[in-house]
């Protein structure tokens, strides 16, 4: 029986957060979740919680299981631990400070060298939405390495990214063009190149196969503009790109 939680809505003003962290937006994270086996007594971790959407709409649905959250924000963190925490004593939410161009430029600290504040095996699933579209991927591997290392070995991961693949023959986002970087990834803003980045397909399951994942799935994101082509059952129904995994061996 899910449990009856009364939740005041994240606030946007607390901490800047993209389209894709819209109500709307979460709804779908939370039922692809659900789709993809994440169950209420699961031991779930979100990487990158922000201000807590996704949390506002599992809070009455993991009831029986735990939910861990971290975010690079520490007004996000405050926000949730003040109005959410004392609401959800199987959720906690962490500070994870480490820089980035576009969410926190004062942290010293480096994304690619940051431990995950969780001991090894911790979780049977986690996920990732709209983090690793912000990221470089130097950082982006050693958060994966971290992943695989928190991950139960019979557990699976959820993440979304902008993948750049053979269809994609002028990618964009709308009528934004997303420009090479060099070695495989691209940028709508070159500079600012963490407000959307994206990868070749190849960087992105190399990076994966390399932290010990198994890719399970990969979902078509909504962004490619030949999505409406692409069959029902591989589709995301997200805007981005989502790549399902699981630890190998």
């Amino acid at each position: 029986m899910a449990r009856d939680v009364a939740l005041i809505p994240p606030d946007p003003q607390v901490h800047m957060v993209g389209a894709d962290h819209s109500g709307l937006a979460a709804t779908m994270q939370y039922k692809l979740l659900v789709r993809h086996g994440v169950l209420p007594t699961s031991n779930l971790l979100e990487i990158g919680c922000g201000i807590g959407r996704l949390v506002y709409e599992l809070a009455g649905y993991l009831d029986e299981g735990t939910y861990a959250g971290f975010d690079i924000s520490p007004a996000a963190i405050e926000w949730l631990d003040a109005n959410y925490a004392p609401l959800l004593p199987n959720f906690r939410f962490d500070l994870v400070e480490v820089n980035n161009a576009r969410y926190n430029r004062v942290a010293a600290e480096a994304a690619e060298t940051a431990a995950f504040p969780y001991p090894d095996d911790t979780f049977d699933a986690a996920c990732s939405f709209s983090v690793f579209t912000h990221m470089q991927m130097s950082d982006i591997r050693h958060y994966l390495q971290e992943l695989r290392r928190v991950l139960a070995p019979s557990g699976h991961g959820l993440m979304t990214f902008f993948a750049i693949l053979p269809e994609d023959e002028s990618p964009a986002l709308g009528d934004k063009p997303f420009v090479p970087l060099g070695g495989g990834a691209w940028t709508t803003n070159p500079e600012l190149p963490e407000r959307a980045i994206a990868f070749d397909q190849v960087v992105i399951e190399e990076a994966i196969a390399e932290a010990g994942l198994l890719i399970a799935r990969r979902l078509v994101g909504a962004w490619h503009s030949w999505s409406d082509t692409v069959a029902d059952d591989s589709k995301a129904r997200l805007h981005k790109d989502v790549y399902i995994v699981t630890p190998a061996g």
